[in-house]
């Protein structure tokens, strides 16, 4: 892999990690839960459609642990690929610092008089 690669993987993979850890780490900052774009209080049910029909209802609390679990994956997400990222742009960076080799052959002796 050319350095040039690796760097820009690594940008695009560190940026992606990021945008997972930040957009959990805003999640948090909610209090409560949330069903759909309404904010949830303890004793409301949340049902669930899919194509039409009832697929289940949620409480609460169920509720605040699925979107607790979810946000978990996606800080773990985030900081794996920033990880990862850091690793490819290193990888790169340490490839493109090194000198190139020269050719092994060398030049024969001047002839001599």
């Amino acid at each position: 892999m050319k350095a040039k690669d690796s760097i820009g993987i690594g940008i695009l993979v560190l940026i992606i990690g990021l945008f997972f850890f930040l957009m959990a780490s805003i999640g948090t900052s909610q209090q409560g839960a949330t069903c759909g774009e309404r904010t949830m209080q303890p004793g409301d049910t949340c049902m669930h459609f899919t194509n039409g029909s009832h697929t289940g209802d949620t409480n609460y609390d169920q509720q605040v642990q699925l979107q607790n679990s979810s946000t978990t994956e996606s800080v773990l997400l985030g900081i794996v690929l920033s990880i990862a990222g850091i690793g490819f742009l290193l990888y790169g960076l340490s490839k493109s610092s090194k000198p190139t080799p020269k050719s092994s052959v060398s030049e024969p002796p001047p002839a001599g008089d």
